[in-house]
């Protein structure tokens, strides 16, 4: 399967955000499907095999991580998970999830940083850019 018919699960609850995220990964030939809470990522999730989902840090009824926690639930917890957030990498918080996604990216995303991680998470291990 190439990019262009691999679904990809964007979470992001701000409009202007998930339609650069969008537009970014159309242009990289992935289909994008949007949620903007955990909840209606979760019901995405369940029906769809995504290859990647990329989700904000803060979301209307969660976090990514919350998300990331129930991904199992829904029985799509195999494909690489970015956290995109605007928390500084070296902060506490940051530390206490960096080892559970395989990358994140500080806001603002820009396209050549998500077409990096994108490849590298598909092909390889965990990374912080940004």
């Amino acid at each position: 399967m190439d990019a262009a018919t691999e679904p990809v699960l964007v979470v992001e609850d701000d409009v202007v955000s998930r339609m650069i995220l969008c537009r970014m990964l159309q242009q990289m030939g992935y289909r994008p499907d949007t949620a903007t809470s955990v909840e209606s990522a979760l019901e995405l999730a369940a029906s769809t095999d995504y290859c990647l989902i990329i989700s904000d840090f803060q979301l209307l009824d969660g976090t990514g991580i919350d998300l990331l926690d129930q991904l199992p639930v829904a029985g799509r917890a195999a494909a690489p998970f970015i956290l995109v957030t605007g928390i500084e990498s070296s902060s506490a918080e940051a530390d206490d999830w960096r080892h559970r996604v395989d990358a994140f990216l500080t806001k603002p995303v820009h396209s050549r940083e998500l077409r990096a991680c994108v490849e590298r998470v598909r092909g390889s291990g965990r990374e912080h850019v940004g």
